[in-house]
């Protein structure tokens, strides 16, 4: 194993995200993920800001939620209004299961079919956005 390059008597088992110095576990600090020269270094210059995780970066996921929400919502609200809806007592509805990448959609009632191509027309274009992220932002 490589020896540590601040010290040169531990093993190696970081790496400096300033200076790319490889560390052991004593000259490194993990909130900040810098060696100890460069922390030392960085602190002199003003507070050391840690290494808090990785960052979502785009639109995408608050789109998602969005759309997520969105749906939940509109669900909702038909579920309520279904039963002043069905006044002549026939009922359409449908679903959509996932199950890893296979989409497996199911209905019932008279419109059936529309209700399942709604249902895949739905999945699809959430495929899509998902599909087809770099073009979104």
């Amino acid at each position: 194993m490589a020896r540590c390059d601040v010290c040169g008597v531990g093993e190696a088992s970081y790496v400096c995200r300033r200076c790319g110095a490889r560390t052991c576990s004593e000259c490194f600090d993990a909130a900040s993920w810098l060696c100890s020269r460069c922390y030392t270094l960085a602190q002199r210059a003003g507070p050391v800001a840690p290494m808090i995780g990785l960052k979502a970066s785009g639109r995408l996921p608050a789109l998602m939620l969005a759309a997520g929400l969105s749906l939940i919502a509109v669900g909702v609200l038909i579920f309520l209004l279904l039963p002043l809806m069905a006044a002549e007592g026939s009922i359409s509805t449908g679903g959509i299961i996932f199950i890893g990448p296979l989409p497996i959609a199911f209905a019932a009632g008279a419109w059936w079919p529309l209700v399942v191509a709604a249902v895949i027309f739905i999945a699809l274009l959430l495929i899509a956005l998902t599909t087809f992220k770099p073009l979104l932002g």
